[in-house]
C-alpha cells in the first residue's frame, strides 16, 4: 500500500518485540502510528524469534529496573487477556552465583532496596531441588524470583501488533525504511512504499541500526556461540 502524503504522529521502524510493543502502547494512548517492518511481522531474522525468553522481576542489571519489571508483567498479562495465546507463564526463576559477588550481589541490592523477601537456597538445597545444577560449588547460592517465568516471543510480537492495529495503528509488512530527513514542516520518512510525514520517529531496528543510522558510528557485535554439554 502506497503511503505517499500520509502523515502521522509517530513512525515506528521495525516491528519486533520492541517496535510492536511501542506501537501498541502509543496507539492505546490515541497517538497516530505508522509501523514499518521490512520482513513479516514475527519472523526469524531479528532477535525476537524462537520459542521462549526469560522473564525476571529481580534484575541483576540495575536496581531501578524492578518497578519497570512489575509494570511490564502487568502489561504482558493485559496483552495476554486480549489474545488467544498464552504469552507469559510464571514458573519462578533462579538467580545463582557466589555469595555476595557478581549477579548475586546485584540481585541482593534489588531485594534490599524494595523490601522483597525471596527464598534463598544454599548449595545443598539447590542440588537437592534442582539436580541438573549438581556441579555447583559450595559457595554458590540461589535467589528464587517467584514472579519469574518465560515469555513466548513470537506470540508476543503478534499479539502486540494486533493490539496496536485494534487501536488504530497502521502496521505494514515488507516495507523497507531507508532513512529520514527534515524539512520546514517536520520529518519526512523514506520508505519503499513512498514518503510519509511524521512528528517523531522511533528506530527499533536491532542489528540494522548501524546501517540505517551511520552517523551514530555503531559497531555490530558478532557472537559465536558454543554449547558445552556435560
Amino acid at each position: 500500500m502506497n503511503v505517499s502524503d500520509k502523515s502521522v504522529d509517530v513512525v515506528v521502524v521495525g516491528l519486533g518485540a520492541f517496535g510492536s510493543s511501542i506501537a501498541w502502547r502509543l496507539a492505546a494512548r490515541g497517538i497516530s502510528v505508522f509501523g514499518a517492518e521490512q520482513h513479516t511481522i514475527s519472523n526469524s531474522f531479528g532477535s525476537s524469534h524462537g520459542l521462549t525468553r526469560n522473564f525476571r522481576s529481580i534484575s541483576q542489571n540495575h536496581t531501578l529496573l524492578y518497578p519497570l519489571a512489575l509494570l511490564s508483567r502487568e502489561l504482558w498479562f493485559e496483552l495476554e487477556g486480549n489474545s488467544s495465546n498464552t504469552l507469559l507463564t510464571q514458573t519462578n526463576a533462579l538467580i545463582m552465583g557466589q555469595k555476595d559477588k557478581g549477579l548475586i550481589a546485584s540481585a541482593l541490592a534489588v531485594v534490599a532496596k524494595y523490601g522483597i523477601n525471596p527464598r534463598v537456597l544454599e548449595a545443598a538445597d539447590i542440588r537437592r531441588q534442582y539436580p541438573i545444577f549438581g556441579n555447583i560449588t559450595d559457595e554458590d547460592i540461589a535467589i528464587v524470583d517467584e514472579l519469574g517465568g518465560m515469555l513466548f516471543p513470537e506470540k508476543c510480537v503478534t499479539a502486540a501488533a494486533n493490539a496496536a492495529t485494534r487501536h488504530g495503528a497502521d502496521l505494514q509488512e515488507n516495507v523497507e525504511v531507508f532513512g529520514h530527513s527534515l524539512d520546514g514542516s517536520g520529518l519526512v520518512v523514506q520508505t519503499s512504499n513512498g514518503d510519509i510525514r511524521a512528528n517523531q520517529i522511533v528506530y527499533a531496528t536491532g542489528a540494522w541500526t548501524a546501517e540505517l543510522l551511520p552517523r551514530l558510528k555503531l559497531k555490530s557485535l558478532r557472537l559465536f556461540i558454543n554449547r558445552a554439554v556435560r
